[in-house]
């Protein structure tokens, strides 16, 4: 297998970075057109950061700090929210750069080794977490910076090196990205990371599963000193607490129709055909990792709202760099030849989110910005952070309606609960708002400023969402800090 050139491979991932940077900081904002709600969340998180506040220690989540700190430290240094979003993104490409060049050198002949570079990278950057909806959202950027790093770390465990082997490199690299998705969202360590490791066991790679062992426990360590053991231990409960939630424990799919539903069984077809040809056709560690990992993928899409197998883009990747080290059995549909149509028939699959994300930025590039407004209003901190007008504006709500002899219920929903939500006594309206999420913020801090609630009080709320009174310190929707 000829090695892509190495200097060529980095000028085009530059190139890469500095066309999206600038079609993504031109419009000189962030314009959203989705998830409102997941964003006021995100900036909840921020704000909290920047005051000092910790992760699970001062507040709970079931996401990483390292899914927050790049934007933090930008926010910190006096961007916008919105801009430090977006400055973020770019930080985390730098970062993981060098791990994304390595891996594509060593891993992937010729020219894959550009599209697996430019794969991973879009990960980063995308405005868009995937889907086939032609908009712009911050939701979920967390799950592709996982993403990414998951592409990283499993070509360099599963794929054969082109060339003279690092081992140390690959352990570096292996414990700095497993210690990254700990720290960004444990799912995808959960799911990938045993694998590998078992894989490094099989094959008696010892000085790279010491060296990533020893990188691993290294930043374990680390944070320890930042944030003391009870990091850890309350990063687990927040895990726990939402685990055993009814309602926050999976975003939609079960996890056994996210692996045999219609909607994604093909994927999983696919993926044992490839194991069932790797092994037949000599590769048969290669085979056994994939089936190994295949399981951690489909937890890692179950544990994803809206269960994207955004694997398959990696399960091709993967056979097309192994096509050439397999043994051609002859005759049609045997061997490569049939490894190159399941690796075809995933990339294909996956085809819409992925140029979804590629695409973003430029979606993003053509905002009509007489068309937005500040999701968070009268803030300067965040007004670089905007939503479509007429989704911040215009409040739409349901509510139930009653039929003649009909049961009352509140919802025609199976999984509501039947009996009314009751509070301090006073049984609670059915009612869900489904638009106009700043307009509804800003009456009700106003009404809460009216009442004299300020400086030092925090409100408890029921709802979702609690974005008016979430610090102590500053309100989003007041105009300048608090106190």
């Amino acid at each position: 297998m000829s090695r892509a050139n190495p200097a060529i491979l980095a000028a085009i991932m530059a190139a890469f970075v500095t066309l999206m940077a600038a079609v993504t900081f031109w419009p000189g904002a962030y314009y959203i057109r989705l998830h409102e709600g997941d964003t006021l969340h995100l900036i909840s998180i921020l704000l909290r950061m920047e005051e000092g506040q910790r992760p699970h220690l001062d507040f709970m989540t079931p996401i990483g700090a390292l899914a927050f700190a790049p934007i933090v430290l930008f926010m910190k240094a006096g961007f916008g929210v919105g801009t430090a979003i977006l400055a973020a993104q770019y930080l985390v490409v730098a970062l993981l750069a060098p791990a994304i060049w390595w891996v594509a050198l060593s891993r992937y002949p010729g020219r894959l080794a550009w599209l697996f570079a430019g794969v991973a990278m879009t990960l980063i950057l995308g405005m868009m977490f995937g889907g086939t909806e032609a908009s712009v959202s911050i939701s979920m950027h967390y799950n592709r910076w996982a993403w990414a790093v998951t592409f990283v770390v499993v070509s360099a465990a599963l794929l054969p090196v082109i060339g003279r082997e690092r081992p140390r490199i690959d352990g570096l690299i292996l414990g700095a990205g497993a210690a990254a998705l700990v720290l960004i969202k444990l799912t995808f360590f959960v799911g990938v990371v045993p694998a590998i490791i078992l894989l490094l066991l099989l094959r008696r790679d010892w000085i790279t599963l010491v060296t990533a062992l020893s990188v691993g426990l290294l930043v374990a360590v680390s944070v320890v000193f930042w944030a003391g053991f009870d990091y850890w231990l309350a990063y687990l409960r927040d895990l726990l607490v939402v685990a055993s939630s009814d309602g926050r424990s999976q975003p939609s799919e079960s996890y056994g129709a996210t692996a045999a539903s219609p909607a994604y069984l093909g994927a999983s077809l696919l993926a044992l055909a490839a194991v069932v040809i790797l092994r037949r056709s000599g590769a048969r560690m290669e085979g056994l990792a994939l089936l190994l990992l295949y399981p951690g993928f489909v937890l890692v899409a179950w544990q994803n709202w809206g269960n994207e197998p955004t694997w398959l883009w990696l399960l091709g990747l993967l056979l097309m760099a192994l096509r050439p080290t397999i043994a051609d059995l002859g005759g049609f549909l045997k061997g490569r030849a049939m490894l190159t149509i399941v690796a075809a028939m995933a990339l294909a699959l996956s085809f819409g989110p992925m140029v979804n994300m590629l695409l973003s930025p430029f979606r993003h590039l053509a905002t009509d910005k007489s068309k937005y407004v500040a999701l968070v209003p009268g803030d300067r901190h965040l007004a670089d952070l905007l939503t479509v007008k007429t989704r911040a504006l215009r409040l739409d709500g349901r509510v139930p309606l009653l039929v003649p002899g009909a049961e009352d219920a509140p919802w025609n929903d199976a999984e509501v609960r039947d009996e009314p939500a009751v509070l301090a006594g006073e049984v609670l309206a059915s009612c869900e708002a489904q638009l106009g999420m700043s307009t509804w913020m800003a009456a009700i801090a106003t009404d809460l400023d009216m009442a004299g609630y300020g400086a030092g009080v925090q409100i408890f709320t029921t709802d979702v969402l609690s974005a008016f009174g979430c610090s102590v310190r500053r309100n989003p929707y007041k105009a300048e800090r608090l106190g």
